[in-house]
């Protein structure tokens, strides 16, 4: 019996083969290829991203005609591609001059002029997070419903002041 099965398996394996269509190459057919391979490694970028809006809120008139809103935060972000993590500096300037106004950003004065606000000796690669204290009060103001409203220009440099000196 065991040979009548080995004989049927042997018969059948050989029926299955020879029923498989056989292909070969012939001079002709193209059997390899090739594809060209270029990459190029470039320094990547450093972007800026700050809040875009900061509400004092609203603050009465006191008897000294001076007004302090307080202090809230202004949340950056630095993605940092380019290689190098030798810090960065971030400067604000107000977009309007005003003098009864006093507006700091991490401590200084930017009513008047640009200041910079954030000094980072060394970045890491990729997303640098942090925030900026700002702060605003009036003097001596004369009038009551002023229109307070104002934009600060952000600007980013790579390195730090000892850095770009250098």
């Amino acid at each position: 019996m065991n040979m009548k099965k080995a004989l049927g398996l042997l018969l059948c394996g050989g029926v299955l083969v020879a029923g498989m269509p056989t292909i070969s190459a012939s001079a002709d057919d193209v059997t390899t290829g090739e594809t060209a391979l270029s990459a190029y490694l470039s320094r990547g970028d450093m972007v800026l991203g700050v809040d875009k809006e900061v509400n004092f809120g609203q603050q009465q008139l006191t008897e000294d005609a001076n007004v302090d809103f307080g202090s809230k935060q202004i949340a950056y972000t630095v993605d940092d591609f380019t290689g190098k993590q030798i810090g960065f500096i971030i400067s604000a300037q107000a977009g309007k001059k005003d003098e009864d106004r006093t507006l700091n950003l991490n401590g200084k004065n930017i009513s008047n002029e640009a200041a910079d606000v954030v000094v980072q000796e060394a970045s890491q690669y990729g997303r640098n997070t942090g925030e900026i204290t700002a702060e605003l009060i009036f003097d001596n103001l004369t009038s009551i419903n002023k229109d307070v409203t104002d934009t600060i220009t952000f600007t980013i440099t790579q390195g730090t002041t000892a850095q770009i000196s250098e």
